[in-house]
């Protein structure tokens, strides 16, 4: 991780452009992936900084006082991240090690249903949103697993 008063005083400056434009700006992102801020949750054996809970909400704090978005989308793809510590092994590799810019967004599918199918998995169903899901290289859902 970089230096957090770095981050924050970009965040500021970044603020006004956020609201307007309702995304992130690509140097907030670049700045976010440089410093590893998108992988405070992720386990180290995939390139992340495997953070405590405590220290964490802590960074995240701070970041909010600059500005919520910003800190609701990273704290919202730092957390997806964690699934990395609850797949195999090799699908963290693919998903996280292999792009030092990987971000996993994910939302929920209140009426969506996964149905096994020869080689995989049929989705249906629809998703609304996904936090972060403008700047994820990764997207998930949860979905009804029939059968």
């Amino acid at each position: 991780m970089n230096d957090l008063a770095a981050l924050e005083r970009l965040v500021a400056r970044s603020a006004d452009q956020i609201e307007s434009d309702r995304r992130l700006p690509e140097e907030l992102l670049d700045a976010l992936h440089a410093g590893g801020w998108f992988r405070l949750l992720l386990p180290k054996p995939f390139g992340g900084a495997e953070l405590d809970p405590l220290s964490f909400v802590g960074i995240i704090e701070e970041i909010a006082r600059h500005d919520a978005s910003t800190a609701w989308c990273l704290g919202q793809n730092a957390v997806c991240a964690m699934v990395a510590a609850f797949v195999a092994p090799e699908v963290a590799e693919e998903m996280f090690a292999r792009d030092p810019r990987a971000v996993l967004a994910w939302g929920p599918g209140p009426n969506a249903r996964a149905v096994p199918v020869d080689g995989g998995w049929r989705i249906s169903g629809s998703f609304a949103f996904a936090s972060g899901g403008r700047h994820a290289t990764w997207l998930g859902g949860y979905c009804a697993i029939e059968g």
